[in-house]
């Protein structure tokens, strides 16, 4: 019978991202049973909780690029959770999950900013003995670099567009599809490639719409003053980082662009002086500097988002 790990994982490309090298690492070198949960900030608790209760079942939990609060593990981290549970990290809002050992949170590493798949391929490689063959080890440091690039926005300043392609076919895909495609690829040794001739089409053919999506969204911009924040506010469901930061550099103006979408808010900027994490935060969200969300509960509608609607309204009565 198969050892059976249990992954809760973020539901973005550096979650999917944390699976994907479990696969390699865990189910591919040393035959583990890996079961995944994808999981957005505000259901993280009840799926930890659910675990919990079957915990007889693994053999260890991993929770990679999404934590719960400390409160959280104060209240339902047993003595039997802590000893078969890892946190992995790279959030600025988790770090004082640093005092549990077993919570591993790390923003930077000398230059490079941290992703949660790149910390757990790192932590992977230290816990477990592999024999990778040498192809399949070149092409899941490129992926594991590739993800961590995108999710740091470091593919933006140095232009990999690699980075940016993998993440868009995630979206073009779907979570299931483009983990199972992509492992596929990191097992095939007959090339060194990432992307696939028909990966290349597709992207061809998304790029054309994400374009056409921006130019669209780009005509209804609301400002909203939010605390110290100057914002520049769309309604928008697809296409949340292409379009932030698009119309961030657009509009110099912006402290920072605010998506709002039917569950959360995604905050975006291209400035270094700009942390839209500290922002996130004041709402019971999180992130990165310049790559941030929080949950859309009733209180931000009804404090936030009902002004923006009457500006919207008075708007149109205009026209």
């Amino acid at each position: 019978m198969k050892k059976k790990i249990k992954l809760l994982t973020h539901n973005d490309l550096d979650g999917v991202g944390c699976y994907i090298v479990a696969k390699i690492l865990l189910a591919h070198q040393h035959h583990y049973n890996v079961d995944v949960t994808y999981c957005t900030h505000s259901n993280i608790q009840e799926m930890m909780s659910e675990t919990i209760l079957k915990g007889d079942d693994y053999e260890h939990i991993y929770m990679t690029d999404i934590v719960v609060y400390d409160d959280y593990i104060q209240q339902f981290f047993t003595p039997e959770v802590v000893e078969k549970t890892t946190i992995i990290d790279h959030h600025k809002s988790a770090l004082d999950l640093n005092k549990y050992d077993f919570a591993h949170i790390c923003i930077q590493r000398d230059d490079k900013l941290m992703s949660g798949t790149y910390l757990f391929y790192q932590y992977l490689k230290k816990t477990y003995e592999f024999k990778l063959q040498l192809d399949i080890f070149n092409k899941l440091e490129r992926f594991v670099e590739a993800v961590r690039s995108y999710d740091t926005w470091d593919w933006s300043k140095y232009n990999n567009l690699l980075a940016k392609d993998i993440n868009d076919l995630l979206y073009i895909k779907g979570i299931k599809n483009f983990a199972e495609d992509m492992i596929e690829i990191l097992l095939d040794t007959s090339d060194n490639l990432l992307l696939r001739e028909t990966d290349c089409v597709l992207l061809t053919s998304e790029r054309h719409r994400i374009s056409n999506y921006i130019k669209a969204k780009e005509k209804d911009i609301f400002e909203l003053q939010l605390y110290e924040y100057h914002l520049g506010v769309i309604f928008a469901e697809q296409y949340v980082s292409e379009l932030g930061n698009q119309i961030a550099l657009n509009y110099p103006e912006y402290d920072a662009i605010a998506i709002i979408g039917s569950r959360a808010v995604s905050l975006r900027t291209v400035k270094e002086d700009i942390d839209v994490s500290i922002l996130a935060k004041r709402f019971n969200g999180g992130g990165h500097q310049k790559a941030a969300g929080f949950p859309l509960t009733a209180d931000v509608v009804s404090d936030y988002i009902n002004i923006i609607f009457r500006k919207k309204r008075l708007r149109n009565e205009l026209l």
